[in-house]
């Protein structure tokens, strides 16, 4: 059929150049069959075997080389389409800045927050810790005024304070200097800790915080009574010595 339409149009074979009877065949460095156009291994043969380009000049002519033969390597050319946060929210989320408190949390599998370090460390060379801390540890109590839980010593459910190191003066000046704080008097101070922390000399390290702060001081209430008018003064008789 294909020599008859040849024929048709007063073109010729040359019999050198033919090939009958075959399912697929070489033609101009492609492999060609019935089915599909493919790459002659014979010829892509230098690029499996090219070095591994160590420099922007060498990465340049690998890339011409292999550059034709793109349109026979699947997924080579591809558009990037872009795609709204809120239509591709897996990738919208993992594109986001992690926080710092997340990734702390992430990164462990079971979190121990920076300030209770510090109250286990307050412990040390606490002459109440000193004293509670090996009674509950050899035989912990039930329904007693102290606890351990998690290394934590409680006073009727309330943390205990040791006296070792500045949590007990950071908790202060939290409690009173921070936003929430807002430089309130001792008893709203005192009020505030003792919903959730417990040290015996909590009272008077607050009263002495309050009476130190410069703040407090030059804003508080005035506790003396207002001053009357002023009255003139009698004039002397005689020469004042």
């Amino acid at each position: 059929m294909a020599l008859e339409t040849l024929g048709k149009h007063q073109s010729f074979a040359k019999e050198s150049k033919c090939e009958f009877g075959k399912s697929e065949l070489e033609y101009l460095g492609h492999i060609i069959s019935a089915n599909r156009v493919a790459a002659d291994k014979s010829k892509i043969k230098g690029m499996l075997d090219w070095p591994k380009p160590t420099s922007i000049k060498a990465l340049t002519g690998f890339l011409g080389l292999t550059c034709y033969y793109r349109k026979f390597v699947k997924g080579f050319d591809y558009e990037i389409a872009y795609k709204k946060g809120k239509e591709n929210v897996v990738a919208d989320g993992l594109s986001r800045a992690m926080q710092t408190s997340d990734g702390t949390l992430l990164a462990i599998t079971s979190s121990r927050p920076a300030w209770i370090i510090e109250v286990l460390e307050s412990y040390e060379n606490d002459s109440l810790s000193t004293t509670v801390l090996p009674k509950l540890m050899l035989q912990p109590p039930s329904n007693r005024e102290f606890t351990l839980h998690e290394g934590l010593i409680r006073r009727n459910g309330l943390i205990y304070i040791g006296g070792t190191g500045t949590v007990r003066e950071k908790l202060i000046e939290e409690a009173h200097s921070s936003v929430v704080g807002g430089h309130s008097g001792t008893r709203s101070i005192i009020k505030r800790l003792q919903l959730f922390f417990y040290w015996p000399t909590m009272n008077q390290e607050v009263k002495t915080r309050v009476a130190t702060c410069q703040v407090c001081q030059q804003n508080k209430n005035e506790q003396v009574k207002t001053p009357g008018l002023l009255q003139p003064l009698p004039i002397p008789n005689t020469t004042i010595s």
